[in-house]
């Protein structure tokens, strides 16, 4: 290894482990969805479409597609049935 290649690997030793401090892992869509799990149950229960609750999250800087919410709500189909059921739906 030349002096050159060692200037480089000290600079960069310190720029890694910073990187290595300030990293935080992005969430999943499906994470994501989990945290707002009740809101999105009642909103499927008062009939709001797939499109219509992805366009309320990203109004509030929640950003998913669509084909996240369905595989989402398809996940708590028998707890949305559930809570229609019980809301005289």
């Amino acid at each position: 290894m030349d002096a050159t290649s060692s200037d480089w690997i000290s600079q960069l030793q310190p720029a890694l482990e910073q990187a290595v401090r300030e990293f935080r892992p992005v969430l999943s869509q499906a994470a994501i969805l989990e945290q707002h799990k009740p809101s999105i149950i009642r909103l499927r229960v008062k009939g709001a479409t797939y499109r219509e609750i992805r366009e309320l999250l990203g109004e509030h800087g929640i950003q998913v597609s669509h084909q996240s919410v369905i595989r989402f709500c398809r996940k708590y189909s028998t707890e949305i049935k559930r809570a229609i059921a019980a809301d005289g739906g």
